[in-house]
């Protein structure tokens, strides 16, 4: 657990950045705009439309390009009898896409073309932002993995979230969502939380708030979700953190700051009289699509991330038979990991609409690999082990490469279809 390796191959990441916004581009730019396949439709329209309302319109609804709202997917609503602009999405990922946002508003004056945050170059520039996060995620992942494995084993970890899981899909169809920024927030902070317990500097806290903080902004379940682990970890470092009230002063201004667009932004909505999400809720508490979620061909979890089918039996086993910290790790993770099912199954929409494999967890893989790749390094060590793992990520990258490039866009039931599953993933189906 000492200090990670320092001579990264930097050129790795740059062309893992270049091959995946080259596909993103490729698989998305040839649509235009205002369809499905557009990045600033539907959902993604909704995290976006603070962006315009910001910078270009000033939060003037009336001013917004004509029945733009329907356009893009009803992502979000213009009322222009309230003036307001309504839409049921946190600001988080409209704060971490600005500066691609500004860099395409430049770019559309410049070049004539109309700048009015909806344009192609404000499509490329959701789709340049979701790459960048997501590879962000993955290198930071690396690093943080660095402190506990050797190089090899934290390889493995980053081959199989990018080929062997739905983070793929989300990275080049789907990069205006928001799962790619919480991908890379969640690396983020448990590596800043590691880097504090390390040297219990100030900056590494105070990082480490200011992710907590965007990881609510995003998606606010998730640091909910997240609690069990940092719970554990405040219960270790506690001590540590009393001992420097100006780290604490620091991380909890860092999170407030954070948070601050969410919260005014909610209070601007119940100023205009909107309820978010209205009437959707937990309907299903009673009776929980758990197994739909999880193993369903139909937008299940790990059907479309089999690299992840080793995490229960690995936190189990290390959950029960580790001791010491490995033992709460593990634990908090399988923990994690169950809220999360839980919590999608009892969801109106628990398959969360069109997609590939259930997105809600593609957030939390930074802390389940970890705790995966823990008994992948305990058995490393033999040859049989090593040759069974790289048969296993070669297998899981020939079943999702195939799937995420003939998935269509939205698939429903009837459920348990594992033929149309198969013929997805041959390509045969119609």
């Amino acid at each position: 657990m000492g200090k990670p390796l320092r001579n990264a191959p930097k050129w790795i990441w740059y062309l893992l950045f270049g091959v995946l916004l080259w596909l993103s581009f490729n698989r998305n730019w040839r649509f235009g705009r205002f369809n499905y396949h557009d990045e600033l439709w539907a959902d993604k329209a909704g995290y976006h439309v603070f962006l315009p309302a910001s910078v270009i319109y000033g939060w003037d609804a009336r001013l917004f390009p004509n029945e733009v709202d329907a356009l893009s997917g009803g992502g979000f609503h213009l009322d222009g009898w309230r003036n307001a602009i309504n839409t049921k999405y946190p600001p988080g990922v409209a704060v971490m896409r600005l500066p691609f946002f500004l860099a395409a508003h430049t770019w559309a004056l410049l070049s004539g073309q109309p700048a009015d945050g909806f344009s192609m170059p404000y499509h490329a520039a959701a789709i340049a932002a979701g790459v960048f996060y997501a590879v962000a995620g993955l290198w930071v992942c690396w690093r943080f993995l660095l402190y506990y494995f050797r190089r090899s084993v934290a390889w493995v970890g980053v081959a199989g979230m990018i080929a062997g899981t739905n983070l793929w899909y989300y990275v080049v169809e789907e990069p205006g969502l928001s799962h790619g920024y919480s991908f890379f927030l969640v690396a983020l902070l448990l590596w800043e939380l590691k880097r504090f317990s390390l040297s219990e500097q100030n900056r590494h806290l105070a990082l480490a708030g200011l992710c907590a903080g965007m990881i609510f902004c995003v998606r606010p379940q998730n640091i909910i979700l997240l609690s069990p682990y940092l719970l554990w970890w405040l219960w270790q470092h506690g001590a540590a953190i009393i001992k420097k009230p100006v780290a604490f002063a620091w991380a909890a201004s860092c999170f407030i700051l954070a948070i601050s667009p969410f919260v005014a932004y909610r209070i601007y909505l119940h100023a205009k009289g909107f309820i978010p999400y209205g009437s959707e809720g937990f309907i299903y508490w009673k009776s929980p699509h758990l197994l739909k979620v999880l193993f369903a061909p139909e937008n299940g979890f790990f059907p479309c991330s089999p690299f992840f089918l080793p995490f229960i039996p690995v936190a189990i086993w290390y959950s029960y038979k580790n001791t010491g910290a490995w033992r709460f790790i593990s634990a908090s993770a399988l923990l994690v990991f169950t809220s999360c099912a839980l919590l999608y199954a009892c969801w109106w929409a628990w398959g969360l609409a069109c997609g590939f494999g259930h997105r809600g967890f593609i957030e939390f893989y930074p802390l389940m690999a970890w705790v995966m790749l823990r008994g992948i390094a305990d058995v490393w060590h033999h040859f049989r082990w090593r040759l069974a793992t790289t048969v296993f990520l070669i297998t899981c990258a020939l079943l999702v490469l195939p799937l995420s490039f003939h998935w269509p866009y939205c698939l429903e039931g009837p459920f348990w279809n594992w033929h149309r599953y198969i013929s997805i993933w041959l390509g045969t189906m119609v």
